[in-house]
C-alpha cells in the first residue's frame, strides 16, 4: 500500500481518537448544565449580606445614647425584614467569611 493511501486513514484515526472525545464531552456537559444545573441555580433565592455593626453605627450617628442605638438596631432589622419579604436570604456580614461585593446590602 502506498504512503498516500494510508494518509487519509491516519487522519481519520486522529479525528476519531483525539478530536471527537473532547467534543462529545463538551456536548454532554452543556446538556447536563441545561438539564440539571441551570434549573437548580434558578431555584435558589437571592442573597443579601448586611454589615450590621456598620449599619447600626451609621444609623445612630454621633449620638451614642441608648435610645439612638435601639433606634438604629430597629431600623436595621426593619430593612433586613423588608429584604426577606422580597425573597432574599439575609446574612450578617460578621458571620460570613467571604462574599462578593455585589451581595452586600447597604441599609
Amino acid at each position: 500500500m502506498s504512503k498516500e493511501a494510508t494518509q487519509p486513514m491516519d487522519l481519520n484515526r486522529v479525528m476519531l481518537h483525539i478530536v471527537w472525545p473532547p467534543v462529545a464531552a463538551l456536548l454532554v456537559a452543556c446538556g447536563l448544565y441545561q438539564w440539571k444545573l441551570k434549573p437548580a441555580l434558578a431555584a435558589r433565592p437571592p442573597v443579601a449580606v448586611i454589615n450590621v455593626e456598620k449599619a447600626v453605627e451609621t444609623g445612630m450617628g454621633k449620638d451614642a445614647s441608648t435610645a439612638a442605638v435601639q433606634a438604629a438596631i430597629a431600623k436595621t432589622r426593619a430593612e433586613a425584614t423588608a429584604l426577606r419579604a422580597h425573597g432574599y436570604v439575609v446574612l450578617n456580614a460578621s458571620y460570613v467569611y467571604a462574599y462578593p461585593a455585589t451581595y452586600e446590602a447597604n441599609p
